[in-house]
Parts: C-alpha cells; structure tokens; sequence
C-alpha cells in the first residue's frame, strides 16, 4: 500500500470527521456515534501504519474529543434504556434521570470548547498525513493482522475471562474488520493469516461483542455509586433492573466466549 493510497484512505475518514463534526458539537446522539466509528477506522490504520514507523500515533488532542464524546455516548444510550424500561418519560425515575443529565452536560461542557471550530481537525489531518510512511508493505500489513488474531487468541486462552479482556478483544477485532474493509479481503493473501475468519464472520463477532459492552457499560450505571444516591424508591426499582441484566450478562457471556473459541479455533 503505497503513501497515494494510505492519503486517500486517510482523506475519506477526515472528510467523515468534518461532516459530522457540527453534530458532535451539538450533542447529536447519531452524529456522536457515527463520528467515533470514523474515528476508530482512522486509529486502525494509524495503528497498522505504526508497524512501518514507529513514532506514529493519533494526536493528543482528537483522543481527548474521542474520550469526552465516549462519556457522553454511554450516557445518552443510558437514556434510550429509560425509554424501553418505562416506555413514558413521566415514569422515568426522575432523580436518576436528573443525575444522569447532568453529567451529560457537564461532559458538553468539555467538548464545547474542542469542538467550537474545526482547528483541531485539521491540525491533526496535517499531522497525520506529514507522519505516514512512504508505504507499508504486504509484509507489514499481514502482520498487523496476524498480530490481532494473537491478540484475540491470548485472550480465548485465558482461563478466567474477566470483562475487561473481552473489550480488549473487540477493539482487536475491530481493528481487523476495518482494515480488511478498507483494504478489501480479495486483495488480501489470506492463506498466509492463520485463523482469518470471513468479513461477515468479523462482523458478527463485532456486533456481539458490542451488545456485550453495552451491558455492561449499563450495570456500571446500576452500580452503587449510583444507586446510593437515590432515594429509596427509586433505588428499588433500578436495582431489580440491576439483578436482572447481571443474570442476562452472565449467560451472555458465556455464548460469546464459547462462539469466540468456535470461530478462532485454528488459533486455539
């Protein structure tokens, strides 16, 4: 992959960037999301890009917007939990509600000032493109994968799976599915990566992983830290919510870990 082709993969995730950056701004909940898949694929090929020069990375100043928006991310999603939860914005629990607006603001309140102009974004498009290589290799770019496949299979090997180590092994995941996607899996040498599995097959394993995330960055909610706070009626009504997802959680995760071990049993 020569330095024409990495530019115009790197100018399609900044073209992605700066649309949705207004959206970001505004607290759009799509945009939010949208923005920091965009953000994720760009990572990925600065990450594969690392292997051919070392001192690359993303910015400082794009993380922390990456950062700030996650915290927002998860609180928004825990808002739409309300809405399946109790259906009618009368019934939500309006103390927690109350907590967890809050704290979505205070997180606006940092971004605001990051995101009021575009600067940041084109200081690090700059900085990104002046830093990649001339090219990386197919050389490189099978061990980039390969080495997330290890990555994943260091992971499946472990006899006690803490939560943690699952997310480890999404981001892994996600950084092979969207390096195979922007690369194409036909342009790949696929029999010289053990254990690739199918772009369909990444996505699957990506999307479940994600909806186990999801519960878990629920329960963090639930936790006592939070619950504590409330009064007691509205501490009783979440807490059953509580027991309910860590039961949903536990059986769960032990189908993700037993589909992660069937489709990456060639590494295992």
């Amino acid at each position: 992959m020569h330095r024409k082709q990495l530019h115009h993969i790197v100018d399609k995730r900044f073209e992605a960037l700066f649309t949705l950056w207004p959206g970001i701004h505004a607290l759009g909940v799509e945009e939010i999301h949208d923005w920091r898949v965009e953000y994720k694929k760009l990572r990925a090929l600065v990450r594969m890009a690392e292997v051919e020069k070392k001192k690359l990375e993303m910015p400082l100043s794009l993380k922390d917007v990456y950062t700030v928006t996650g915290e927002i991310r998860d609180r928004q999603m825990q808002m739409e939990r309300l809405r399946e939860w109790f259906a009618n914005e009368v019934l939500y629990p309006p103390q927690y509600t109350q907590l967890i607006r809050q704290e979505t603001a205070d997180y606006g309140d940092q971004l605001h000032p990051l995101t009021e102009n575009d600067a940041i974004l084109r200081i690090c498009e700059h900085k990104i493109k002046t830093a990649l290589p001339s090219k990386i290799s197919n050389k490189s770019i099978r061990t980039f994968l390969q080495n997330q496949l290890f990555e994943i299979r260091n992971i499946l090997w472990l006899t006690y799976k803490k939560d943690d180590y699952l997310h480890s092994c999404r981001k892994h995941l996600k950084d092979l599915q969207y390096i195979v996607d922007a690369i194409g899996i036909e342009n790949l040498d696929q029999e010289s990566i053990t254990g690739l599995p199918t772009f369909d097959q990444l996505q699957l394993a990506a999307q479940e992983l994600g909806n186990f995330n999801d519960q878990c960055v629920t329960l963090v909610f639930l936790s006592s830290s939070y619950l504590n706070r409330l009064p007691g009626e509205e501490k009783i009504i979440l807490a059953s919510y509580k027991t309910k997802l860590q039961k949903e959680k536990t059986v769960n995760k032990n189908k993700l870990i037993s589909s992660l071990e069937i489709l990456f049993a060639k590494l295992l």
